[in-house]
Parts: C-alpha cells; structure tokens; sequence
C-alpha cells in the first residue's frame, strides 16, 4: 500500500480533487435543471391556488427556491441542450447560485461574459460585483451615448443657427450693397446736375404747365382788376350824369322860372363829356388785352347811354 501511496504525487492528487469537485457541480446544476424542468411540469397538474401548499408538503422547497430552479430550466434548458447552444459545459463549472446570478444578465450577453470574467473561479461576491460593474458600466456607457447624441443634435441646432445667420448676413449685405450703389448713383446724378444743370423733360413739363396756369390765373387777376376799375368808372360816370340830369331839370325849372341857373348846366355837362372821354381811354386799351371784355364793357357804356336818353327824354 505505502508503495501504491509513493508512486501518486500531489499533482495528480489535485487533479483528481479538482476533477471530482467539477463533476459535482455539474451535477448539482444539472439536477438543479433537470428538477426545474419537473416544477414547471408539476405547477400545470397543481390545482390553482395549491403551489405553495404542494411546494412545502410534497417536495419540501420554498416558493423561491422552486422559482429559481425553473428559471433555470427556462433559461438554460428549455427548448435548448445548454447555457449557449454548446451543450451542458458552458454552466457544468458554475454552481446554482452562480448560474442563478448569471439569469440577471440578457441571455445574449452570458457568453461573452463567462468567457471574459472567467466566472467559474469566481465566489459569488466577486460575481455579484463583477454583474454590478458591468451593469454600471453599460449605464455609464448609455449615458455617454446619449450625451454624445446630445451634444450631436447641439452641434446640429448651432450649425443650423449659424447657417440661419450666415444667410441673413448675406441678405443684409446684398441690401447693404444695393443701397451703397443707390448711394453712388445718387451722388453722381448730383454731380451731374452740379456740373450741367438739365432738369429731366417731365420735370420741365411739369414746370411749363405750372407756369401756364400761374400766368393764367394772374392774367385773370389782372382782367378782374381791370374790369372792377371800369365798373367803378362806371358808377361814377352814372353818378355823374344823374348828378348832371338833375342839374338839368333845375336848370329847366330854373329857366322856367326865369332863373340864371343854366350855367350850372353847362359846367356839369362838361365833367360829363370829361369822364366820357376817360372811359373811352381805358376801352381802347382794354381791346388790346382782351377784345370780348371790352365789348361787354362797350355794351354796358351803351346801356347807360340808353338809360340816360331815358331820363333825358322823360
């Protein structure tokens, strides 16, 4: 026996140690599996409202117990041969607790992380820890990404900000140059009329008109002007030859009465004929302006003529 014993040394024991304790495992998890499998058969033929009751009297299991066994089995062994599609290996390493801890993570991310974290040399505090960093660094890695788009439609609503002004910059400086082109044209037409004073043909059109009218209406003044005078030598010639054919029916009674008044006569009719003649003075210069006006004034003469011979003959 001590011979036997020689010939084994501690590398093969640790092997061996190791091999069995790995073959445990993956028979703990597989059992675990395969009793998960039998819970959700068994929870179909339970009357409803009995799982608990079933759970504690028949297979001695807590509702979480039970609970985790089965989401084993769908996790890891429902419709599937394993853990990845690669068979029972990728879970045989782990114990329950650990595969339990894995069903936190998606189910496309178990792979990956068993083979990045080596979780079959892991306790359950170190996966628990590994599964909480990871989770913050994928939240860590969400809220950079949502930061980044953040700061992209930022960078978007900018650019789109400043295309908005550079457009209204440029509108702004198109009418500025329009105006500084107005400008110089302005001057330069300012210049030109400085240098060679020509006013535009309507301009002088406009010009010529107002001129007629002005000339017009002032002629019209002077005419009024003209025609107020004669009237008012009218009046006064009237006056004057009532005055005068009342001098003359004096000069009658007078006469009449054997009175020397008739030389009161003679001297009013001569400031008749003198006024007469003042009139006819005026019509002659008046036919030379206007013609038509000289005859309406011809026509009133005429009339106090007519309306002298009247009183005369009466």
């Amino acid at each position: 026996m001590k011979e036997v014993a020689a010939t084994r040394n501690l590398e093969t024991v640790t092997a061996e140690i190791v091999t069995i304790t790995g073959q445990v495992k993956c028979a703990v998890v597989s059992a675990a599996i395969e009793i998960g499998r039998r819970l959700v058969e068994a929870k179909e033929l339970v009357p409803h409202g009995e799982w608990g009751k079933y759970l504690e009297e028949k297979v001695s299991f807590s509702p979480s117990q039970a609970g985790n066994m089965m989401r084993l089995y769908n996790e890891y062994g429902s419709n599937q041969e394993s853990l990845f599609g690669g068979g029972a290996k990728a879970i045989e390493a782990l114990s329950v607790t650990s595969a339990i801890r894995l069903l936190s993570l998606p189910a496309e991310e178990r792979e990956a992380f068993v083979e990045e974290n080596d979780v079959a040399a892991m306790s359950t505090r170190e996966l628990e820890k590994a599964i909480k960093e990871r989770n913050e660094a994928l939240e860590a890695q969400k809220a950079a990404e949502a930061s980044a788009r953040q700061s992209e439609d930022a960078v978007k609503t900018a650019e789109a900000a400043v295309a908005g002004y550079q457009e209204r910059l440029a509108a702004l400086e198109k009418k500025l140059d329009s105006a500084k082109t107005g400008e110089k044209k302005a001057k330069e037409a300012l210049k030109q009329l400085k240098d060679n004073p020509v006013l535009p043909e309507d301009l002088m059109a406009k010009i010529r008109k107002e001129a007629e009218v002005t000339a017009a209406e002032a002629a019209a003044g002077k005419a009024e002007e003209k025609l107020k005078k004669l009237e008012d030598a009218r009046a006064r010639a009237e006056k004057r030859a009532a005055e005068a054919a009342q001098a003359l029916e004096e000069a009658q009674k007078q006469r009449a009465l054997g009175s020397p008044e008739a030389a009161v006569f003679r001297v009013l009719f001569g400031k008749v004929q003198e006024d007469f003649q003042q009139m006819g003075n005026v019509l002659s210069q008046v036919q030379l302006q206007d013609p038509e006006l000289a005859e309406k004034l011809r026509a009133a003469v005429r009339k106090l003529l007519e309306n002298l011979e009247g009183k005369i003959n009466g």
